[in-house]
């Protein structure tokens, strides 16, 4: 799934965000907006969630009657909302989704028509209550850019602040994106959806959403300068969507789970505990699943080798770095051996990939992934001894371990 650079933000720890789908059409009338943003210097008590739910999202019939007033639209429904925030804080600074919608616009302004791709009949309105939040004392700033992915739909959809006329990172550009000691910013931002892409959200009901990240300096969006940095979250945009990702709570998160590629049946769901050191870098195989996997119609052709279908093994593993040297947890990999004959390297295209630090005194942990052909697994490795070996790499990408310093051993039987 494409990105936007400049837009390319925060999400958190990987969480599937279940939402009630019901369907609903509102009987707007014309009301002004009394305030986009609230600036307020209270100090609020930090928490460490991730998850807040029944989190205030303002006044939804409110940004709904501004909505149908900036964009003309003759009708206004209700397609999904969720009021469970979506929270990532740290060292006193806070980016928040409080809550959203998504709704439907119909028969609007034809100064939209270029918006939702040269028509002015049909179009899709996420609408976003966010908080940024600074309670430490210095300044912070953020580019404040808010985007979405839907699955199947090559492009990303960005904020457009036409929508509403006025909205809270209007506010922010005031201010040069900084956000002062103990200062707050609350408001709403607006991002259309193109029919197309309306069509793939009504087959996946969920998104991939990018919150903005925190940042130490002025106008620079380096990783050395992050005090929150850029992740996903996965949101539900539909009833079916919430079902999806409160069925799919079970899988480990790796990609095909996380980015909604396509369906999994659990065949195997095995704890573990197994532990391995390795100069003081502590490494517990937690578990792994083993599960078949259906890729959607978008994800399909890179599986075409597969002929049989495809079989999934994640597994999940968790690193205390007590060591001398910070350690590059994104880029820790594994090699599969199977019956100490047919060896598996991990597959980058369903993993999670970032280059997240693990200082010392840090604990981490790591998806890995491999794939393997269906018919193959049930008749050659189904009852075989896996054994699992894992790489640790330093902050130059330099790979510190050797085969068989942090190997683990399990089978089906």
């Amino acid at each position: 799934m494409k990105k936007s650079v400049w837009l390319s933000m925060v999400g958190i720890s990987l969480l599937a965000l279940g939402a009630c789908g019901k369907e609903k059409e509102k009987e707007t009338t014309t009301s002004k907006i009394s305030e986009s943003t609230i600036v307020s210097s209270e100090k609020t008590k930090e928490t460490t969630e991730s998850k807040e739910k029944k989190a205030d999202v303002g006044n939804w019939q409110e940004i709904n009657d501004q909505l149908k007033k900036t964009t003309e639209a003759k009708k206004l429904t209700v397609q999904h909302e969720s009021k469970e925030a979506i929270v990532n804080e740290k060292d006193g600074v806070k980016v928040a989704i409080n809550g959203y919608e998504y709704v439907e616009i119909n028969d609007f302004s034809k100064d939209l028509r270029i918006t939702f791709a040269d028509q002015v009949e049909k179009g899709g309105v996420i609408l976003v209550s966010t908080t940024l939040k600074n309670d430490s004392d210095k300044s912070v700033y953020t580019s404040a850019g808010y985007t979405i992915s839907v699955t199947g739909f090559s492009s990303a959809i960005s904020r457009n602040k036409s929508l509403l006329g006025t909205d809270v990172v209007d506010d922010l550009v005031k201010v040069k994106y900084e956000i002062k000691p103990k200062e707050e910013f609350t408001g709403y931002v607006a991002l259309p959806v193109k029919p197309e892409a309306m069509e793939k959200i009504a087959e996946n009901g969920e998104a991939m959403f990018e919150l903005p990240g925190m940042y130490s300096k002025p106008e620079s969006f380096k990783k050395e300068d992050a005090i929150i940095e850029p992740k996903e979250s996965k949101i539900s945009l539909s009833g079916e969507g919430a079902e999806k990702a409160e069925a799919q709570g079970a899988f480990y998160e790796d990609k095909a789970t996380v980015e909604n590629l396509g369906e999994k049946k659990m065949l195997i769901d095995q704890k573990d505990g197994k532990q391995a050191e390795f100069e003081g870098a502590k490494v517990t195989l937690d578990g792994y699943q083993i599960t078949e996997f259906t890729p959607n119609e978008d994800e399909a052709p890179r599986y075409k080798n597969f002929d049989t279908g495809v079989i999934v093994l994640t597994a999940k593993v968790t690193i205390k770095n007590d060591g001398k040297e910070t350690l590059n947890l994104g880029q820790t990999s594994a090699t599969l051996t199977i019956g100490n004959k047919e060896k598996l390297m991990h597959e980058n295209m369903l993993e999670i990939n970032n280059d997240e630090e693990l200082p010392t005194g840090k604990e981490g942990s790591k998806f890995i992934v491999f794939a393997m052909d269906k018919e193959s697994y049930e008749k050659l490795y189904h009852d075989k001894e896996f054994k699992l070996d894992v790489s640790l790499y330093d902050q130059k990408f330099v790979r510190l371990t050797d085969n068989d310093d942090l190997a683990f051993t399990f089978t089906n039987k």
